[in-house]
């Protein structure tokens, strides 16, 4: 769902990827990674019953980076990217990295969420 909607981002946007430097192009995407109450509950499936009762989804689940990485690989984004499991906790460091380092990104955070850019 998340390359589709970035498909749709782009068409939306009316974002040429022919045209856009991949280099300052990057992807910012929350995820609903599925935190450490996750790998509590396999680790506990693992030691009480054994290896088959691991879920085969609990890796993917703890990949919170996964969905943004396979974006950028859609769409030619070789700049910045950050997976960020909790969208509205982005730390500003990573507002200043992504203003600075990026000319185009696609988000999953509402604009508002970025702070306005540094003067010059």
């Amino acid at each position: 769902m998340g390359v589709a909607a970035s498909k749709i981002a782009v068409d939306d946007a009316k974002l040429d990827l022919a045209t856009v430097d991949g280099e300052r192009f990057g992807v910012v995407v929350g995820s609903a990674f599925g935190g450490l109450q996750t790998l509590e509950t396999q680790i506990k499936n693992m030691n009480e019953k054994g290896p088959s009762a691991v879920s085969p989804f609990a890796v993917p689940m703890l990949l919170s980076n996964l969905i943004s990485g396979v974006i950028a690989l859609e769409n030619g984004a070789k700049g910045m990217f950050s997976p960020s499991s909790f969208p509205s906790s982005l730390p500003p460091s990573l507002h200043s990295n992504v203003q600075g380092a990026c000319s185009a990104y696609l988000s999953s955070h509402p604009p508002p969420s970025l702070p306005p850019s540094p003067p010059p």
